[in-house]
C-alpha cells in the first residue's frame, strides 16, 4: 500500500505541536493540585478578586485547574482540539490580565502571547490521524 510521506510527517508535526504547547498546561495544573492552598493564597492576590469580591483565591484556583485539565485533555487527545484549544486561550488571556499587566511583566504577557499564537494556529486546523477525532484530515 502506497503511504503518502508528507501527509504523515504533518501529523507527526501536528502531534509534537499538540504534545509540546500542552506540557505547560499540564504542569501548571499539576502543580496547582498539589499545592492548592498557596496557589489558592496567589490566586486570591489578584487585582481581580478586590474588584469581584465573591471571586475568591480558591474559586479563580478551580477554575484555573478544570479550565487546564480540559483544555489539556482535548488539546492531546485531539478530539475537539478546536474547544481545547479555545479554552486554553482564554485561560491564558484571563491569566495574562490578571497576573501579568505592570511593572517587570512585559516578557511574561508577551510569552503569554506568543502561547495563544499557538493555540490559535493550532484551533484552526485539523488533529490529524494521531488523534481521536472523527475528522482527521
Amino acid at each position: 500500500m502506497y503511504m503518502n510521506t508528507k501527509t504523515i510527517s504533518y501529523d507527526i508535526q501536528i502531534l509534537i505541536a499538540r504534545i509540546f504547547i500542552v506540557g505547560l498546561f499540564a504542569m501548571s495544573a499539576f502543580g496547582k493540585i498539589t499545592a492548592f492552598s498557596a496557589q489558592a493564597g496567589f490566586a486570591g492576590s489578584s487585582w481581580i478578586t478586590a474588584t469581584l469580591p465573591f471571586l475568591s483565591g480558591e474559586v479563580l484556583l478551580i477554575a484555573a485547574i478544570l479550565m487546564e485539565v480540559i483544555g489539556v485533555l482535548l488539546v492531546l487527545t485531539g478530539w475537539n482540539m478546536k474547544y481545547g484549544a479555545y479554552i486554553l486561550i482564554v485561560y491564558t488571556f484571563l491569566t495574562s490580565i490578571m497576573f501579568h499587566i505592570g511593572d517587570e511583566q512585559l516578557i511574561a504577557f508577551l510569552k503569554n502571547l506568543s502561547v495563544i499564537g499557538g493555540l490559535l494556529v493550532l484551533s484552526m486546523i485539523s488533529s490529524g490521524k494521531f488523534s481521536l477525532s472523527k475528522n482527521k484530515n
